[in-house]
């Protein structure tokens, strides 16, 4: 997971992602502002993440890579496997590396019933993502977030990645 701000993330979202893999490892440039996250996770519910800002060693096995907010030109700063999956959520970044052999994924689509968004008058000029995301989010918590979407029986749609 790369991220460089911990206000771009929380710790339910953290906790979250580090409870559906084998191991989760932060990067970033601000190593300290997110020792009591490491130390929280492990302390409290077991789960023992690493933090750290390794430009030569930090990428270099993984497979699949979160982009939180690196942008294009701190993101080839690090050494990424050449065959890894990236996932911006932020930013678009590309590799420049000419051996990445690996996909990059900068967009996403989302599939929901669009009767959810008929109380709102003139939205043609809207993206249905941005619309959707605002009505719920309203500075709500994570969870609170995740249970609207189960209700809203929205799929995420993978779109627009890119295989270099």
């Amino acid at each position: 997971m790369l991220i460089t701000n911990l206000e771009e993330v929380t710790v339910s979202q953290i906790i979250q992602i580090a409870e559906k893999v084998k191991t989760l490892k932060i990067i970033t440039p601000n190593v300290n502002r997110f020792a009591y996250v490491e130390e929280k996770l492990y302390l409290e519910y077991g789960i023992a993440i690493q933090v750290t800002s390794n430009k030569e060693k930090a990428l270099r096995e993984a497979e699949v890579i979160i982009n939180l907010d690196f942008d294009e030109n701190r993101i080839n700063e690090y050494e990424i496997s050449t065959n890894a999956i990236i996932v911006n959520i932020g930013k678009k970044a590309n590799i420049d590396d000419p051996r990445f052999k690996g996909q990059i994924f900068n967009y996403y689509k989302i599939d929901y019933n669009k009767e959810i968004l008929d109380g709102i008058k003139e939205r043609l000029d809207y993206n249905d993502i941005v619309l959707y995301e605002s009505m719920i989010y309203k500075r709500d918590t994570f969870s609170h977030i995740r249970k609207q979407l189960d209700t809203d029986n929205v799929r995420f749609i993978r779109t627009n990645w890119v295989k270099l």
